[in-house]
């Protein structure tokens, strides 16, 4: 769809999600549709990762809505992604038990003598649905060095040659090349110690058992790996790269649990002589934080925790502490995107920490529960951002240096409903150019260096955002998200020399200023700068595009076409004013409306004076003195 051209008029509404003007819905309010509550707002989030930005002017104001046609595809979208997860878990799940496993019903050996296992009745009848034979079958007591198949007499399908059967020799079978490795492989003993003295699971394939190829449920895997002894151990080939299951990181013969696989190898080589040799470290099981359940794969548990009941009871426990502390204490809550402070209650930015600390104390006193602010905190891994350099009490103005201690103090003495089990907050000591690091006793002048440090050397996740403070756990995810939020502009114009970040604004920028068309017409020769250019031409010239049934008005856009079937032929008005009970089109028709019963005259003449509800009014008035506002 090309946007470049489309002229967007201040009433009535605009679609944020397709740019169609007509009544439409707010995206942050919840909807009841087929008995499920909706908030479109976060349907987008949720399954696309849109946030749609909220601005003061244009058509909506300050609401963003979407109309009926774009809810019934995000609706699609939605259900599409529940239905594919679904049939993965599903899928996952009987991969697990075994359904897919392959089941041989011939079996052809070749080992001293030729042994062929008889399923002739099957093979004999139906013959007409055959070709031709690839080979002949014969019986254990009738094979011969030398064995010769007469052709059958079938009749093969159109169009496809037959193949000729000609006579088939036993040949000498030669002995296979032993690709054992040398028995003395100076692996050996030290696998043979991990699988003995340690949880860790050598393996292959998807649960495969490295020694027999048998595929076995996780639970059963490492019981069959160690019931294998040391002969087996001994004597198996031994790939190059072993895979081994570091779920479980446990010492056995020591009876010491380890945080992580680094420290158990370390352990195992200070004191079981241990020689390091090439593994791969991998975890099969995964488990949810909330209720402890084991998964196999990170797109069962994924699956669990969206509908994980502890999930959504962890998500109102969060919300309900950080109700209690903001509104009991002098707890500074804020986001930072961008190299900028973000208002935790109302996303506005700033440079300087003290800008938002004088808006936050004047404009956001209270913390509601209810609040857009509060509603987007979703999901499992949520945190809080808050500035504790001047922490106090707000009901019996006690200082403290420590969140922790504040905490008690609101439970103990002002029996605030607290629950401490649940961890959320990142507190941080913000002054201007003198940040103190939570962890250590290093100092920085910017909060991004900051966030940088504490990535680096206070948390397993090493990939920090240099433009928003977001961190990652390996390299991928981090380029991912530079390129999708943060790309710098690398499209060049050849004409100008230009930058552009996308090459649709380039490709727009070369239409505008070089008169470069590159959307030809189908019907003629004319050629186009952008596809609404061409649509208009196909409407004008060809008389082709959405033609009203009603009026034979042609539209560029199908959405354009069925609100102006709505408004002017259907004369739908289902927004009504609870005032004098007169109905309009659209949402922003009504609040216009609402002017005249609750607005005030904000639009006044700089010559006379006079006050106007609406500005298209003073316009209209400032023409009489000749001139115009």
């Amino acid at each position: 769809m090309e946007f470049d051209d489309v002229i967007v008029k201040e009433n009535p509404g605009l679609c944020r999600c397709c740019l169609s003007e007509g009544c439409y819905k707010e995206l942050a309010t919840e909807y009841l549709w087929m008995g499920e509550n909706e908030v479109y707002a976060d349907m987008l989030l949720e399954c696309f990762d849109i946030s749609i930005s909220q601005n003061n002017e244009g058509p909506n104001g300050t609401n963003r809505l979407i109309c009926e046609v774009c809810i019934t595809r995000l609706r699609d979208a939605c259900n599409f992604k529940k239905q594919v997860l679904e049939c993965e878990k599903k899928f996952v799940d009987m991969v697990g038990r075994g359904d897919f496993k392959q089941r041989v019903t011939v079996d052809i050996l070749f080992e001293d003598n030729l042994k062929l296992e008889q399923n002739t009745e099957e093979q004999l009848q139906d013959t007409g649905n055959f070709d031709f034979l690839e080979e002949p079958m014969a019986f254990d007591d009738e094979i011969n060095d030398d064995v010769t198949a007469e052709p059958l007499p079938v009749k093969g399908k159109r169009g496809r040659p037959k193949k000729s059967i000609k006579s088939v020799k036993k040949k000498e079978e030669k002995p296979k090349a032993s690709k054992a490795k040398d028995a003395t492989d100076p692996r050996r003993p030290h696998l043979l110690t991990l699988i003995n003295n340690t949880s860790v699971i050598p393996f292959k394939g998807q649960n495969s058992c490295l020694f027999c190829d048998k595929t076995l449920e996780y639970d059963e895997l490492n019981k069959h790996i160690k019931s294998h002894g040391p002969n087996v151990i001994m004597n198996t080939n031994i790939p190059d790269e072993v895979k081994v299951d570091v779920s479980v990181t446990v010492c056995e013969k020591c009876n010491i649990v380890f945080e992580n696989f680094d420290n158990l190898r370390q352990h195992l080589l200070d004191e079981h002589a241990f020689v390091d040799f090439n593994l791969k470290p991998v975890k099969l099981t995964l488990s949810c934080d909330n209720c402890k359940k084991v998964f196999t794969s990170k797109l069962g548990l994924k699956y669990h925790l969206s509908r994980c009941k502890d999930s959504s009871n962890r998500t109102k426990v969060i919300k309900q502490n950080i109700a209690i502390l903001l509104n009991m204490s002098t707890a500074l809550p804020f986001k930072y995107f961008m190299n900028r402070f973000r208002c935790f209650h109302c996303s506005k930015d700033f440079v300087q920490f003290d800008s938002l600390k004088e808006h936050s104390v004047k404009q956001h006193t209270h913390c509601d529960l209810k609040s857009k602010s509060m509603k987007f905190l979703k999901g499992r891994d949520i945190s809080l951002k808050i500035d504790i350099s001047n922490l106090s009490c707000k009901v019996c103005s006690e200082k403290y240096s420590d969140v922790s201690a504040l905490i008690d103090h609101l439970i103990v003495n002002h029996k605030a409903a607290y629950d401490t089990t649940v961890e959320y907050l990142q507190s941080f000591k913000i002054a201007k150019d003198s940040i103190p690091c939570p962890f250590c006793s290093d100092v920085f002048q910017y909060f991004r260096k900051l966030l940088e440090h504490i990535n680096l050397l206070h948390s397993v996740e090493n990939f920090v955002c240099a433009y928003c403070g977001q961190t990652f756990g390996n390299n991928y995810n981090y380029r991912a998200h530079i390129s999708r939020y943060h790309r710098q502009e690398s499209v060049k114009c050849i004409e100008c020399s230009t930058e552009f970040a996308t090459v649709h604004k380039l490709s727009r920028h070369k239409a505008r200023v070089h008169g470069e068309k590159i959307y030809q017409c189908q019907q003629c020769d004319d050629k186009f700068g952008t596809q609404y250019l061409l649509k208009k031409h196909a409407i004008q010239v060809h008389s082709s595009g959405h033609k009203c049934m009603y009026c034979s008005r042609i539209f560029t856009i199908n959405s354009h076409l069925r609100n102006h079937v709505r408004r002017l032929h259907l004369k739908e008005k289902n927004f009504e004013c609870n005032i004098c009970s007169e109905r309009f089109f659209d949402k922003p028709l009504l609040k216009t409306h609402l002017v005249k019963h609750i607005g005030e005259r904000n639009y006044h003449c700089d010559i006379c004076g006079k006050r106007f509800l609406w500005k298209k009014n003073l316009r209209g008035h400032m023409s009489s003195h000749g001139q115009m506002n």
